[in-house]
Parts: C-alpha cells; sequence; structure tokens
C-alpha cells in the first residue's frame, strides 16, 4: 500500500473515535513530514495500530451492549408467558434508552435496531417454521410487520437516552 493510501486511510479512521483521540491522531499525521522516508512506514503502522486500539476500546462495549439487548429482548419475546408482550416493551425501552445514552450521536441507529429486531426475529420464524409459544394476533405476516411499530418507542427511548445524556454532561 503506497505512503499516501495509508495517510488517507488512517486520517479516515480519525473519525470513528472520539474528539481527544482523533486530535491525537491528526498529531501523530501532522509529525509524518518530519520523519525520515525510512521511518514513515513504520510511524504510519504505530499510527494505525494507535487508531485500531483505541476504536475497539470506544466501539466495544456499546457493540456488546446492542448483542446483549437483542439477545435478551428475543429470549424474552419467546417466553409463554401471559406478561411476555410488557416484558419485552419494558427491554426495548430499556435497551433502547441506555444505548440511547451510550452513544447519543446514533440514537437513529439504536432505536432503529433494537425497534425492529421482534419483527426481523419473527419473519426468521417464519421462513423457517419456528413455531412461537403464543398465538401471533394477526397471524402470518400481517403480525410480523405489525411489529415494526415498535419503531416508534425505540426510536422515543433511544433519543431520550442521548437528551440524558446531553443534560447530564451539561450540568456536570
Amino acid at each position: 500500500m503506497s505512503r499516501m493510501r495509508s495517510e488517507q486511510l488512517l486520517i479516515w479512521a480519525t473519525r470513528l473515535l472520539p474528539e481527544p483521540r482523533a486530535e491525537y491522531a491528526c498529531g501523530l499525521l501532522a509529525e509524518l513530514p518530519m520523519l525520515p522516508a525510512d521511518k514513515r512506514r513504520a510511524w504510519l503502522l504505530g499510527g494505525a495500530w494507535f487508531v485500531l486500539r483505541e476504536a475497539v476500546i470506544v466501539h466495544a462495549p456499546y457493540l456488546a451492549g446492542i448483542v446483549v439487548g437483542e439477545v435478551l429482548l428475543v429470549w424474552v419475546d419467546r417466553s409463554p408467558s401471559d406478561v411476555a408482550n410488557q416484558a419485552c416493551l419494558a427491554v426495548l425501552l430499556l435497551t433502547a434508552g441506555a444505548l440511547g445514552m451510550a452513544r447519543p450521536r446514533s440514537a437513529w441507529f439504536t432505536g432503529g435496531l433494537v425497534g425492529s429486531t421482534l419483527a426481523l426475529a419473527h419473519a426468521i420464524y417464519q421462513v423457517l417454521g419456528v413455531p412461537l409459544p403464543y398465538p401471533m394476533s394477526p397471524p402470518g405476516l400481517t403480525g410480523t410487520l405489525t411489529l415494526l411499530l415498535l419503531l416508534l418507542p425505540a426510536w422515543a427511548a433511544a433519543y431520550l437516552g442521548a437528551a440524558t445524556r446531553r443534560a447530564v454532561r451539561q450540568h456536570s
């Protein structure tokens, strides 16, 4: 990979980092022209390692939260309990709100992902012929599509979580 491509890739990757870390990565790039030609590749590799490490540290908890929340939501949905629907809504709201608080700039993505989880799960159940532990009303594809209404409370919870995070930061 040429030096220009490496620099451009590193510049692009710094966008994944939060503000103070992105500034540090930009500083690494600013110092690059001052290095002897034979040291630049090692400097770029070190910068790439820094960006990768920081991006994983920044994004891993959010991604883990998504996985845990989605698995919990589908698990609760599979319950034959009479209060499974209410429990699903509570898990959906808590997951979307917590993830919206964790990553305010991605509240739209969080709400969309969490809100469409059950519709996607039910579509997969229908394709694979997996029976539900409760009767779906309305049955079939119509019932699955009505689950997309859960996008509204999921987006509301995600944006409420994001607003809460911003309010807490302003008062700190």
